[in-house]
C-alpha cells in the first residue's frame, strides 16, 4: 500500500463500501467508520469486508471505508476525512475517564457533584454540523461553477442578509423587480442542486 500522507488521494484500487462501482464522474474517498457513520453506511448497504484499518502513530488505528463522490469534490472530502480522523483519534486516546468500567459508571459520575464525569451518550450535533457545513460548501462550489454571482447570493442569504440587503451588496445590473426575480431563481437552482442525489 502506498504511504498515506495529507496529499494522498488516489483510492481507485479500493473497494466501495457498498460494492457499487463508481460512475464516470465519480471517485472513491475515505471516511472514518465511527459509531454514528457506521449506522448511516449500514442503511446504504455497507459490506463489512470493505472496511480497512489504517494505522497511525503510537499504534493507534482508524476504521476506514470508501464512498463514491463527485471527482471535483475530492479536496473538500479529504479535508473532512482529516477532521474526522482527528476527532476519532482524540476520542480513542486514553484519558482519565478510562478508569470507569462502563457507561453507567460514567453517567453516574456526571450526576454526582463530588466526582468528575460526563455523559458519553450525548448528541451527535458536532458531526451533524460538520456534514451540513461540508454539504453547504459543496453547494456553493457547484453554484460558483455555474455563475459566481449565484454562489455569492446563496452565501449572503445563509448569513442572514435580506434580499434588499443583497441588492445593496451586489449590483445585479437589473431593475429592483427583476433583481428580486433573479435572486428567487438562484434560490430555486440551489434547492435543485441541494436535493439532487439525496
Amino acid at each position: 500500500m502506498a504511504e498515506k500522507d495529507r496529499y494522498y488521494s488516489d483510492f481507485s484500487n479500493r473497494k466501495p463500501f457498498n460494492n457499487v462501482p463508481c460512475r464516470k464522474d465519480e471517485v472513491l474517498a475515505p471516511v472514518v467508520v465511527d459509531s454514528d457513520y457506521k449506522e448511516y453506511l449500514k442503511t446504504l448497504g455497507l459490506d463489512w469486508n470493505n472496511i480497512e484499518t489504517w494505522h497511525y502513530k503510537h499504534g493507534r488505528t482508524v476504521p476506514v471505508a470508501f464512498i463514491q463522490i463527485k471527482a471535483d469534490e475530492m479536496e473538500s472530502s479529504m479535508a473532512y476525512f482529516r477532521a474526522q480522523t482527528t476527532r476519532y483519534l482524540k476520542q480513542h486516546q486514553k484519558t482519565e475517564w478510562d478508569e470507569f468500567a462502563s457507561i453507567e459508571d460514567m453517567i453516574e459520575a456526571a450526576e454526582d457533584d463530588d466526582r468528575k464525569g460526563y455523559d458519553p451518550t450525548g448528541t451527535t450535533q458536532s458531526e451533524d454540523n460538520a456534514f451540513l457545513t461540508m454539504a453547504f460548501e459543496m453547494l456553493i462550489e457547484e453554484l460558483n461553477k455555474q455563475d459566481p454571482m449565484s454562489g455569492r447570493i446563496i452565501s449572503l442569504l445563509a448569513e442572514g442578509y435580506t434580499k434588499g440587503e443583497i441588492l445593496d451588496e451586489i449590483d445585479l445590473g437589473k431593475e429592483k423587480t427583476q433583481a428580486y426575480a433573479c435572486i428567487k431563481k438562484v434560490q430555486t437552482i440551489a434547492k435543485e442542486i441541494w436535493y439532487k442525489d439525496r
